[in-house]
């Protein structure tokens, strides 16, 4: 937490960190990926897992100032990103907006209950929270238009 504290001191911090990984952080658990080599790494410890109380001081730590740094969801766990946008949803309300940094529509749903749409896409889990396109795209010129307002965009350099 020490470190988190010097983090959101600097006069030019991150916009966004990325919450998990490939692996167990102690954090929130991870989703599944690395396909190619499994048979050459262990995913499994916390894997689909929820947050951990580390994880989730760590996540108020982040989101709690007039200068929140977002948290990634990409590479959550399917729990961990229903527990962030739960705790998104009645902590912060509408003042934070999900970050997915690389992410893509499959059109089949982790969650077996789920079948494909006729679209293409299963609209209700793509990763992220939004329901629907427009939802996105607002998401997006929300977070845009904070950055370009707030002067996150100027760096020395």
């Amino acid at each position: 937490m020490e470190n988190l504290s010097k983090i959101k001191s600097w006069e030019y911090r991150p916009l966004f960190v990325t919450f998990a990984h490939n692996f167990n952080n102690d954090l929130c658990g991870h989703a599944s990926s690395l396909e190619k080599i499994k048979g050459f790494v262990d995913q499994t410890f916390n894997l689909n897992g929820s947050f951990s109380l580390l994880g989730e001081k760590v996540m108020h730590g982040l989101l709690d100032s007039a200068r929140p740094v977002f948290i990634d969801v990409k590479h959550m766990s399917y729990a961990s990103r229903l527990y962030y946008y739960s705790v998104v949803k009645a902590d912060y309300g509408n003042r934070i907006p999900v970050v997915v940094s690389h992410g893509a529509v499959t059109g089949t749903s982790i969650r077996s209950d789920q079948k494909k749409t006729t679209t293409g896409f299963c609209n209700d889990d793509i990763n992220f929270l939004m329901k629907n396109w427009s939802q996105l795209r607002n998401r997006k010129e929300f977070l845009l238009s904070r950055w370009m307002r707030t002067g996150w965009h100027h760096h020395p350099c």
